[in-house]
């Protein structure tokens, strides 16, 4: 790629890092790249890795995002995991961990584990067992349209004994509206747990709250999520 052409492709990167996403006829409109020169330099991202082609657009590859998540967790967000999470923990007197997503895996990031309480996933463990748990249905909602509908329709094979797909549809729905999932204890057994979208600038993060299921009331459990809540605003 000349020199140009490498500014051109910096250009492209750039507006997909900020926007999310971008099109072809946005790339061509906005960034002023005529169309023979646009589609060789998005021919060549894609193939290297640095962008990734769907049916809505183009996304960040994964040589990008691994790059931003080693940068991301150098920030001062990661630096406060410890502290959100035991406080947290103490609050509601029951464990509690930070989970990250990476490649459409559940990354387990830091962990506050109360004694007596559930025994929550140990940091470092990465699963690709999406939808069970409550915090997969966060990140799932972030995720365009088709792309979430087509990997809920692949993941609900491996559930679908567990949890019915109304029962996901409420969760999908609870995330968008609330910010928050609480899966009732439905997924996991003798297990309720709680997830709250955490507001980074990057990705998706997710605090989840582990409990023994049918250890609190329904008013217990409302005041439990507006306090979590009140927390993270503190933190973010």
């Amino acid at each position: 790629m000349s020199a140009p052409g490498l500014e051109n492709g910096l250009k492209i990167l750039e507006y997909v890092c900020k926007n999310g996403r971008g099109s072809f006829s946005e790339f061509k409109n906005k960034l002023s790249i005529n169309g023979p020169s646009l589609s060789r330099f998005l021919k060549i991202l894609v193939e290297g890795g640095y962008l990734r082609k769907e049916t809505s657009g183009y996304f960040p590859g994964y040589k990008v995002e691994r790059c931003a998540e080693l940068v991301f967790r150098e920030t001062d967000y990661k630096s406060i995991s410890t502290f959100l999470l035991e406080e947290v923990g103490g609050l509601v007197n029951n464990s509690v961990i930070w989970v990250d997503y990476l490649h459409g895996n559940r990354v387990c990031y830091d962990r506050f584990q109360k004694e007596d309480s559930i025994v929550m996933t140990a940091p470092g463990t990465i699963q690709n067992n999406i939808l069970g748990n409550p915090a997969d249905y966060i990140y799932l909602q972030s995720l365009p349209t088709k792309m979430r509908e087509k990997l809920f329709e692949k993941k609900h094979e491996d559930v679908k004994d567990k949890i019915s797909k109304k029962d996901c549809l409420e969760f999908f729905q609870q995330a968008k509206e609330c910010d928050y999932v609480d899966d009732k204890g439905l997924i996991q057994e003798h297990c309720r747990r709680i997830a709250f979208k955490l507001p980074v600038d990057f990705g998706t993060s997710v605090l989840v709250v582990g409990m023994i299921e049918g250890s609190y009331d329904r008013e217990s459990i409302a005041k439990m999520i507006e306090n979590v809540k009140a927390i993270i605003n503190e933190y973010f």
